[in-house]
């Protein structure tokens, strides 16, 4: 279902930007895959893919076009450690994502996500164009930004190694959907 291949795309120095590049394919077309994105069953189950409790998730699917909102707080288990002493138990955070379905072939996606009270953002340009094959390959360009002084590039790297979690969330999410769609 799908492939990561991460790459970092900028030095890790302190008040750089971590800029990355994640690919991977989804086994089925765009169309089924839009439909996917707009169900907020699949936002929801990717969430509780990642443990995190009682996600609040709001989708509003129009004809070409998809804005949903995931809010919560991530369990202190999650933060890395030289993060957690800034903050005082979980983080609150607001994921938002907007896709627009360009044409039958290609789907455009913007999403940053953002915690309450934390000097960080994750934001990134997603690209999902079906292949000759049938399925979607989706191509994320994105970048890390966290604002501690001397620990903003340790963090970032720390959450570039979280990927594979969150990939493994949603794999597993979009797995179960298209299987039962």
């Amino acid at each position: 279902w799908f492939e990561l291949g991460s790459r970092v795309n900028q030095s890790e120095s302190e008040g750089k930007t971590m800029k990355f590049t994640e690919s991977y394919e989804y086994e089925a077309p765009v169309a089924k895959v839009w439909q996917m994105l707009s169900d907020p069953a699949f936002v929801t189950s990717r969430d509780e893919n990642l443990e995190i409790p009682d996600p609040t998730v709001e989708t509003n699917a129009q004809a070409n076009q998809i804005v949903s909102t995931t809010s919560g707080e991530v369990p202190p288990s999650m933060i890395p450690a030289a993060a957690q002493r800034f903050l005082k138990g979980g983080a609150e955070f607001l994921i938002r994502e907007e896709w627009r379905l360009v044409d039958a072939t290609t789907i455009h996606g913007a999403l940053r996500a953002e915690g309450k009270g934390v000097p960080a953002y994750l934001q990134a340009q997603v690209e999902l164009k079906q292949t000759p094959a049938g399925n979607t390959k989706a191509t994320m360009n994105g970048e890390i930004k966290v604002n501690i002084p001397f620990l903003g590039a340790k963090l970032e790297k720390q959450a570039l190694s979280f990927a594979p979690k969150l990939i493994a969330a949603d794999k597993k999410a979009a797995t179960d959907w298209l299987a039962n769609n």
